[in-house]
């Protein structure tokens, strides 16, 4: 994770260290996995660290995205057409808002059926990508999380890189 070097709740703002050279910077060619043979297992191991944190991680900020909670989440979204834009030019129409409206029921039980596998859940990072990947010391370094308080987890250990 990003170096924290000050922050400011009132404005929600964090001022970061310097994160090395973007991922993407680093690939010789478009289809150059390499850095990712080394980068998903880290993300994952991260992913797997976090499981254990979860319950102090909630309370600091990090969204509460759980099976358990989306089917409320997707209600609330449908009660904002403000947000879905509900017939604007660049919002959803009519006709699909309808169809997500329809879905109410198969969404919760999808949820359902997924929980029932028992898969431990964890933080997402939602947007993990070259750019979003940074190359420091050696050392790989995920940028832009986008749910606050995902920064949080400063105390996970930085991973090293093969060049």
């Amino acid at each position: 994770m990003p170096q924290i070097l000050a922050t400011s709740k009132e404005n929600g703002w964090l001022l970061i260290a310097d994160g090395g050279t973007s991922l993407n910077e680093n690939l010789k060619t478009e289809d150059d996995i390499q850095h990712w043979l080394h980068i998903l297992p880290i993300y994952a191991e991260l992913q797997k660290d976090a499981i254990k944190h979860l319950e102090q991680l909630l309370p600091v900020g990090v969204y509460n995205r759980r099976l358990e909670n989306l089917p409320n989440l997707y209600d609330e979204l449908l009660t904002n057409t403000e947000v879905l834009a509900t017939n604007h030019p660049e919002g959803i129409s009519s006709s699909e808002y309808q169809r997500l409206q329809d879905n109410v029921a198969l969404f919760a039980s999808l949820c359902e059926e997924l929980a029932a596998f028992g898969i431990p859940e964890t933080v997402h990072h939602g947007d993990l990508h070259d750019g979003n990947i940074f190359i420091q010391d050696e050392n790989y370094i995920f940028f832009d999380w986008g749910d606050r308080g995902a920064t949080r987890f400063g105390e996970v250990r930085q991973k090293r890189c093969d060049r």
